[in-house]
């Protein structure tokens, strides 16, 4: 009996324990260890017992104050686990969790208060002893600012400089490269000139010719230089006169004055101050085109608009040139370096494998003719094309994927050109859809500026000068399908370049969020920072180099224009600036006074139009000046923490610091101060009301400024000195190379002439009459009565040059000298007309018949 109730009881314990078991979990202890299979099929509910358990801690229980805890007895962890079912890893989570969330707190508590300060800083809103602590952290700085930017702005000078002799021996290079193809060109009719090329502009520098006394050559005023460095001040801080006039040009007067806007006038922006200047005209440009445009956005892309042009010499600063041979360089090369022909047209396949065939056999092909469609299913160039088209596509996503990743340093102001073409053509044009805008994007990112460097790398010197006619025809086909991805647009099914369409398609999404991503940038004030810094930046005056012929075809096209330029709804009682400095800078000057008219200048610009009031400037450089002296004080004094003091506390405070440490600098820097302050609020530009409140907030903005601005300047001081060096190493090259393209020209001059012909022969003598008959006279001043007697002797005096000398019975009456090169460059330019003193001649009859005598 007894035994069967224990045995009873033993199974009422069981079924009891199993009962509690089912209803808890079970602890982790070893005194309730339970199955394994148990404690595996209930591990699940794990979180919710503590959730449970975690909802059993009451308020009350949490706000025990430290008394009340000590008078309850230790607590055991043992009886809650099993009051509660929670184990000590439980309690553990929850310790971990509360002080987790206490560093969070002091983490927060460190962020509020950095960026309280922070804003305090960038509000100026500091104490005087923060403003010492400040220019503590930053002591070896101070008074080296001016130090700095006079080595910044030296930097600049003669970074300006070099850039503008490399502009100048591209000019003249170019002008050599074409100078030879045009004379092989006259001479053999077989090499073609690159039509890449740009046109060089004409130099015409007269070279040993006496100066005459009746000259006068403007550029030896120095009160003419002045109104021209007026002139020039205002063009370049006033862009509504240059955005207007841009649109009043012809065609032919449009590339070299666009070179003279942003080239000369805005350098290379290598300052804020420049690049905030230049984008400014920019904006204006594109309200005017804007403001002409009735059609739509997609005018912009049209061949005689303004802005293209613009954004083309834009690009060709450094920044630009720099972005194009990081990101696209070594791609470009590895395509150069490719023999392989990337060519697509079936039958132009087919039958290079003819040729190739029969080259490699020495025997005729049985191949048959095909006809294109014929082609475009063999099966042989099928296989062709279809390795061809994956190789392109590969050599095209290389550069997609080098265009996309690189859109960080894409320059800043083609970014911001292209956000304020989308802004501007949305507001004059809201029901534009976005493709649209996207395709402007991509005309402006990709065929006016990546694609030059694609089709044309020797013009940014990328792969060297010299370029198989299969690399560039590959880089013409890879620039191809590249522009039909940009342009959002895919090629006909049936144009041999369809099998890329599928390639076009795919990466279409790429590009449509890579031209969102372009457009997001800062605005100028906020990137460049200008309006922060202007004081700073405006303490020496800006300066330019310009030539004489640029001077004289600037002012020219504004007294053309003058009255489009100014603003008609202006204050009429107030005369507008640029009426005032052309009205004294008087009629345009005459270059034929000028010695050299493509002399460099170095033009220091200076704004005549300041404060009318004198005072205001005395006043305003004097606030400026006593700033600088109170920094300087602060610097000297002993930091006083913890101690409220006001402007005047502490420089009573200096001056008994002064006296007791015999600081004779520090003593006169506090009684200046003490003076200014006098003058500064007569002028009401400080109150003693608030305590010079205002006036130390000025200072504390200054102090932290100059902090910041601080290692800008170093950064840009080693970026100056980075870019100097490249810039002179890049201009002894181009040195090397007009030295080589000189001698080449030479010995192509003497290749180009009979062998036969010797230099000053005996001339060739013609009436006016067979000169007329031969359509080289189209045009004459020479009087009627007089042409019978008039004879004309030609001759050779140098190699490409040539005299030619009229006479009337007997007797010498005009001598004109021609060149060679000269009447080459007006043929290739489509000039027909040579005017000379009192006869015009025809240029190709004149180079016919010089051909014939000398060269042929």
């Amino acid at each position: 009996m007894s035994s069967d109730r224990k045995k009873t009881s033993s199974k009422s314990k069981t079924s009891s324990s199993k009962k509690k078991t089912s209803e808890r979990p079970p602890p982790s202890t070893s005194k309730h260890k339970q199955p394994q299979a148990a404690a595996s099929s209930e591990s699940d509910s794990e979180d919710s017992r503590i959730d449970k358990a975690l909802a059993n801690v009451t308020p009350d229980a949490k706000r025990l104050n430290a008394s009340q805890a000590k008078k309850q007895k230790p607590i055991n962890l043992e009886e809650i686990e099993q009051e509660s079912g929670v184990s000590n890893i439980v309690w553990e989570k929850q310790k971990n969790c509360l002080l987790y969330l206490l560093r969070v707190r002091m983490l927060l508590r460190e962020m509020v208060e950095y960026r309280l300060k922070m804003q305090r800083i960038a509000s100026g809103n500091l104490s005087i002893t923060e403003i010492q602590n400040l220019l503590m952290l930053h002591d070896n700085q101070g008074d080296q600012d001016s130090d700095l930017m006079a080595e910044i702005e030296a930097l600049k000078r003669q970074l300006v400089k070099e850039i503008r002799d490399n502009h100048g021996h591209e000019r003249n290079l170019k002008g050599l490269e074409k100078k030879i193809a045009l004379i092989i060109q006259n001479r053999t009719t077989i090499q073609q000139i690159d039509k890449e090329w740009k046109k060089a502009r004409k130099k015409k520098i007269q070279e040993g010719d006496a100066p005459r006394d009746d000259k006068v050559d403007f550029t030896n005023s120095k009160l003419t230089m002045e109104r021209y460095s007026n002139l020039f001040y205002l063009l370049q801080t006033e862009p509504k006169y240059l955005a207007r006039l841009v649109y009043l040009l012809q065609q032919e007067q449009m590339e070299s004055f666009v070179d003279t806007l942003i080239l000369t006038l805005y350098g290379d922006a290598f300052s804020p101050r420049e690049e905030f200047l230049i984008l400014k005209l920019f904006h204006l440009s594109i309200l005017n085109e804007m403001q002409h445009n009735k059609v739509g956005i997609s005018e912009l892309t049209q061949t005689d608009s303004v802005i293209p042009k613009m954004v083309i010499t834009y690009n060709k600063r450094k920044l630009g040139v720099e972005y194009l041979k990081n990101t696209l360089g070594p791609i470009i090369k590895s395509v150069i370096g490719d023999d392989d022909s990337f060519e697509l047209k079936p039958l132009t396949i087919y039958n290079k494998m003819i040729n190739d065939e029969e080259i490699k056999t020495g025997k005729k092909s049985n191949k048959k003719q095909l006809t294109a469609d014929e082609a475009a299913v063999n099966s042989d160039v099928v296989k062709v094309i279809d390795a061809t088209t994956k190789k392109i596509t590969q050599i095209c996503q290389k550069f997609l994927d080098g265009i996309i990743g690189s859109l960080g340093s894409l320059p800043y102001g083609l970014r911001l050109i292209c956000k304020q073409i989308q802004n501007i053509s949305l507001e004059k044009f809201p029901k534009s859809k976005l493709e649209q805008i996207h395709k402007v994007i991509g005309y402006f990112v990709y065929y006016r500026f990546i694609n030059l460097a694609i089709v044309t790398p020797d013009e940014y010197n990328i792969g060297g000068r010299e370029l198989s006619l299969n690399a560039r025809k590959n880089l013409v086909v890879i620039s191809k399908v590249l522009q039909k991805l940009f342009n959002l647009s895919n090629f006909k099914k049936n144009s041999e370049f369809g099998p890329v369409n599928s390639w076009i398609e795919k990466n279409r999404p790429k590009i449509e969020e890579y031209f969102n991503d372009l457009v997001e940038v800062s605005e100028p004030e906020e990137h460049l920072q200008v309006d922060k810094y202007n004081e700073l930046t405006q303490k020496t005056n800006p300066l330019i180099i310009i030539s004489p012929s640029e001077i004289v075809q600037t002012h020219a096209l504004l007294a053309a224009n003058l009255e489009q330029l100014v603003d008609q709804k202006g204050d009429k009682d107030k005369e507008e600036p640029l009426k005032i400095i052309l009205k004294d800078l008087g009629n345009v000057p005459n270059l034929d006074d000028v010695a050299d008219e493509e002399k460099e200048i170095q033009l220091t610009l200076e704004n005549r139009f300041k404060e009318n009031i004198e005072d205001l400037n005395s006043v305003s450089n004097l606030y400026a000046l006593t700033k600088e002296l109170v920094i300087k004080i602060f610097r000297m004094m002993p930091i006083k923490a913890n101690q409220k003091q006001t402007l005047m506390t502490i420089l009573k405070a200096g001056k008994k610091f002064a006296k007791e440490t015999n600081n004779k600098e520090l003593s006169k820097n506090i009684n200046k101060v003490l003076e200014n302050i006098k003058q500064l609020e007569d002028a009401n530009m400080i109150s003693k009301e608030d305590r010079y409140t205002s006036f130390l907030k000025d200072i504390a903005l200054e102090v932290a400024n100059r902090a910041e601005r601080r290692e800008q300047q170093r950064k840009e001081i080693a970026r100056l000195q980075a870019a100097l060096k490249q810039v002179k190493k890049h201009g002894e090259y181009m040195k090397e190379q007009i030295s080589e393209f000189e001698s080449y020209l030479k010995s192509c001059r003497e290749n180009s002439s009979r062998s036969d012909k010797k230099v000053k022969s005996k001339p060739y003598k013609f009436s006016y009459k067979d000169l007329q008959k031969k359509g080289v006279i189209i045009d004459s001043d020479v009087p009627p009565i007089s042409r019978g007697r008039t004879k004309f002797f030609i001759s050779m005096t140098s190699i490409g040059q040539f005299d030619v000398e009229a006479k009337i019975a007997g007797l010498s009456v005009g001598k004109m000298q021609l060149e060679l090169d000269d009447l080459l460059i007006k043929k290739e330019n489509n000039v027909t007309r040579l005017e000379l003193e009192q006869v015009v001649l025809d240029v190709n009859m004149t180079i016919f018949l010089i051909n014939k005598l000398f060269l042929a």
